[in-house]
């Protein structure tokens, strides 16, 4: 079989990728790990066990695409102050990435994710996305509600809502919903039962913004906990 220059070059460009791809992911393992270390988290490069969350989760996020996978782990034991009362808990740090596919090039799309895990929450499983073009779409296509509110315009009209109705409806009151209206950041918060995640879709966060995020989570989880009324 005659090899052609053509060939040759294809070969090559791929290779080059795939190296350059495997050193960006090596680079951000060490500046994740110092990161962590620096701001008192435990760090794990990988870890089978919190891959399980993929397939034990019911987070939109960790459902999308195919081929997830977590990395550049941050762990540790965290105290957030909710009103007079403290919610010990779990805080994760996280990059992950999944994989779609248009036509037939596949397509990673890799955010750095935020997780806080409490035996004291107990809150309703709900997702809220920044509104737009694709999400109205996604929407329109899958059939799925996007639950607005009427007495609060701004917030209908810069978020997505879903999650079961009635359950969203109820734990959504003034003080969520203008919380929220009022937020400058476009970050996505999902829920699932004892725990909270946010992020920003295709993102990976520098140290600056983990320090940000990590206080936004707080605030976040604190307010949750201070609208459940106990």
């Amino acid at each position: 079989m005659e090899i052609t220059l053509l060939t040759i070059f294809i070969i090559c460009g791929f290779l080059y990728a795939t190296l350059g791809i495997h050193l960006l992911n090596k680079h951000r393992t060490k500046k994740m790990h110092l990161i962590a270390l620096k701001n008192g988290y435990d760090f794990y490069e990988t870890d089978p066990g919190y891959n399980n969350m993929i397939s034990d989760s019911n987070y939109q996020l960790l459902n999308l695409g195919h081929s997830g996978k977590i990395r550049n782990i941050f762990s540790r034991q965290k105290e957030i102050v909710a009103g007079q009362s403290f919610l010990p808990g779990t805080m994760l740090i996280f990059d992950y990435s999944y994989t779609t596919t248009s036509g037939s090039k596949p397509i990673i799309y890799t955010q750095t994710v935020l997780s806080f895990k409490c035996k004291g929450l107990v809150l309703p499983s709900f997702y809220l996305h920044e509104e737009g073009f694709l999400n109205s779409l996604v929407t329109k296509l899958k059939g799925v509600q996007d639950i607005d509110f009427k007495n609060y315009p701004r917030f209908s009209n810069k978020y997505h809502l879903g999650g079961n109705e009635e359950e969203t409806r109820d734990f959504f009151d003034h003080s969520l919903l203008s919380f929220f209206e009022n937020f400058p950041e476009p970050i996505r918060v999902e829920t699932n039962n004892n725990s909270v995640i946010i992020y920003t879709h295709q993102r990976k966060l520098e140290e600056n913004d983990i320090i940000t995020y990590s206080e936004i989570l707080e605030r976040i989880v604190a307010i949750f906990k201070i609208r459940m009324g106990c």
